[in-house]
């Protein structure tokens, strides 16, 4: 089942954020024509109490090894990471970044990620 993303609601609700940074990426992301960035951006516009918060417990439930997981919202630090991973979020806790690196695994920000892999290959979303 294909689901249309709608483009002006993802735009309205940029409109509302506050942050630039914020509302630039998600103009950004937008703009792209790969229909898996269009839904992160949809993700990224959501209110603030609707905000996607993932553990290091759960990506490291759900990663494979040398694999891109994406977060279209925040990374914490409960539990730990024991996979390489390739992680990518909008936002990461101090203590996650932490143990992201002990564990040997990389992290970069969605606008790098978006920069290296505009085609969106071999990318999982965890929520």
């Amino acid at each position: 089942m294909i689901i249309k993303i709608s483009k002006t609601k993802i735009s309205k609700a940029a409109s509302k954020k506050t942050n630039k940074d914020r509302i630039g990426l998600i103009l950004l992301l937008k703009k792209q024509k790969n229909a898996f960035w269009v839904k992160i951006a949809k993700y990224i516009s959501r209110p603030k109490r609707k905000t996607i918060c993932v553990n290091l417990d759960k990506i490291n439930k759900y990663g494979e090894p040398k694999m891109t997981i994406l977060v279209p919202g925040k990374i914490l630090s409960r539990g730990d990471l024991t996979k390489k991973l390739i992680l990518s979020s909008l936002n990461v806790s101090e203590q996650a970044k932490i143990k992201i690196k002990e564990s040997g695994s990389i992290y970069m920000d969605l606008k790098e990620l978006l920069q290296k892999n505009p085609e969106a290959k071999d990318i999982k979303i965890i929520i």
